[in-house]
């Protein structure tokens, strides 16, 4: 099992000085048990090592897992122990990598929309004359949010981004460019 010790800042209920303890997660089995808190080499750990013993194959292949600290209160408390562990499954899932899912979810929405643009309005074709074009271009709904922190609220002095990025003919546009400035 590898260590995995995250720093959770809704750990730090009391103060820094709130015991801490160990989660042994095991992802084959499912399961998370609790582990009191040890300092020195995981050989001369007893505790860690006994458990261990019990997540093994049957041909003695040790399970796939992680450790993570938390701190005592945190887990004893049953509504912070629920956050805790929807943080863990969520880990154990794929996690928030990168710039996180929120993101990539939005990107993958803009890339369908323009794959359905291309291939049904415009039927596959190599050139658009839609292509950034102001009824293509991505404008968020926040006018009102903008006026009320005193920024500009016109949608030409944002920034410019087209949904026309998303799509495959952007490709041959850029093809086109780099070639015009001698690139291929």
């Amino acid at each position: 099992m590898v260590a995995l010790p995250p720093q959770r800042e809704d750990e730090r209920v009391v103060d820094d000085t709130d015991p801490r303890i160990r989660l042994l997660i095991c992802n084959d089995c499912g399961t998370i048990e609790p582990l009191p808190p040890f300092d020195g080499p995981v050989q001369y750990d007893d505790t860690l090592n006994y458990r261990l013993a019990g997540h093994k194959t049957a041909d003695g292949t040790p399970h796939r897992g992680a450790m993570a600290t938390v701190s005592s209160v945190s887990w004893d408390d049953p509504e912070k122990r629920k956050k805790i562990l929807e943080e863990l499954n969520k880990a154990k899932n794929g996690g928030e990598v990168g710039l996180g899912s929120d993101l990539y979810n939005l990107r993958s929405t803009f890339s369908e929309d323009a794959y359905s643009c291309w291939n049904k309005e415009h039927n596959r074709t190599m050139n658009c004359e839609d292509y950034k074009s102001d009824k293509k271009r991505l404008v968020p709904d926040t006018r009102g949010d903008r006026k009320e922190l005193g920024l500009e609220t016109k949608s030409s002095a944002r920034a410019n981004t087209w949904l026309c990025v998303f799509c495959p003919y952007h490709s041959v546009v850029m093809e086109r460019a780099r070639k015009a400035e001698g690139y291929y």
